[in-house]
């Protein structure tokens, strides 16, 4: 069975979040996210924020090429022309165990573990790493892989 999460960023208030369908776990999409953050700054991650658009899930556009995240977050920032992702309306859907969320306002990366008591996600995230700390993005690398 493969684990869901959501993943995507977050900037004044916008959300640009997408779905994960496998190997959301903290030791596989989680280090992707963070080694992504370890490898940029708020300055270039903003940056590419702007170069997304949200397309409805499912849909396609003609001659765009439609961004997987996170896997194509090396090159996307290589990239200057803009980028197209699905758009997902996770408040209707509660079946992911996780959430990686940039938040561009707070200069973190959020993680959000589901409770799975209540099937929720609680009020606030389980964990933050700051995206300017290196060495707390080292850190939570080292962790997050354990």
């Amino acid at each position: 069975m493969s684990t869901r999460a959501l993943y995507g960023f977050k900037r004044n208030g916008v959300e640009k979040i997408s779905s994960c369908e496998s190997d959301g776990y903290p030791w596989s999409l989680g280090v992707q996210m963070l080694t992504f953050c370890r490898n940029s700054n708020p300055e270039e991650i903003g940056r590419l924020f702007d170069k997304i658009e949200m397309v409805p899930f499912g849909e396609s556009i003609d001659g765009k090429e439609l961004l997987d995240l996170p896997w194509d977050l090396v090159s996307m920032s290589q990239r200057s022309e803009e980028w197209y992702m699905n758009s997902y309306d996770y408040e209707d859907d509660l079946n992911y165990l996780y959430s990686y969320i940039i938040n561009l306002d707070t200069e973190r990366l959020e993680r959000w573990d589901m409770d799975l008591d209540t099937d929720f996600f609680p009020a606030s995230p389980s964990e933050e790493v700051n995206l300017r700390d290196l060495a707390e993005i080292d850190n939570a690398i080292t962790k997050w892989n354990s």
